[in-house]
């Protein structure tokens, strides 16, 4: 029986990178640089550190300075504008009214992660977050879902590992978690499943909640 879903968190709960995007361009500009949208996100949906250090390297930018410049920029984008996905607060409150736990595995700092998650009330449907601040290695990693896994004594077909990209997948697969893909290329080897819309896992959570 399904006890819990481990969600990662940009480009899955909430639609962050258009915002990202965005903010790293902006940076840019200041240097008199700038990326396509499509390169940021490609490269922010791995990391933003790993995002801002290779954009750096590329345009042989000044890294400390290129950072405090997104930094800076990034401050000013209003949380309202990085929403959760469609069907994200349903899914979650479904789960939780039938007794199934939401975790969070994610790279990003604890500080944003939560001034996200309460600007849209979400933060009371998860359990346990874990973020960049525990000091996990870094998904494709197990480690943060095996840390789950033992500290809630669930065995791995106890749970559903949720994310947008190839590494979250990776991390799932490498715990031996069941995986859900959303909206992401779908990887080799495969997930256990991929979506296109969070509606579309209502059949996890046990009736009478369907």
């Amino acid at each position: 029986m399904l006890r819990a879903v481990i969600w990662d968190f940009d480009g899955t709960i909430c639609d962050t990178y258009p915002a990202i995007a965005h903010a790293v361009n902006t940076a840019l500009a200041c240097f008199g640089a700038a990326a396509t949208l499509a390169r940021i996100i490609d490269l922010a949906s791995i990391s933003l550190e790993r995002c801002i250090r290779t954009l750096a390297e590329d345009l042989a930018l000044p890294y400390d300075q290129l950072d405090a410049a997104f930094t800076a920029t990034y401050q000013h984008v209003r949380p309202t504008d990085q929403p959760p996905f469609p069907g994200v607060r349903d899914l979650c409150q479904r789960l939780t009214q039938a007794g199934i736990h939401n975790y969070i595995v994610t790279h990003r700092r604890r500080a944003s992660l939560h001034m996200l998650l309460d600007t849209h009330d979400l933060r009371a449907l998860f359990t346990h977050i874990i973020t960049a601040d525990d000091a996990f290695p870094r998904k494709p990693a197990p480690d943060a879902l095996l840390h789950l896994l033992a500290t809630y004594a669930m065995l791995p077909s106890d749970a559903l590992v949720i994310g947008d990209r190839d590494l979250d997948i990776r991390a799932g697969q490498a715990a031996g978690i069941p995986t859900c893909l959303f909206r992401g290329t779908i990887p080799d080897p495969a997930p256990s499943r991929s979506i296109t819309a969070f509606a579309e896992l209502l059949d996890i959570v046990p009736s009478p909640f369907r």
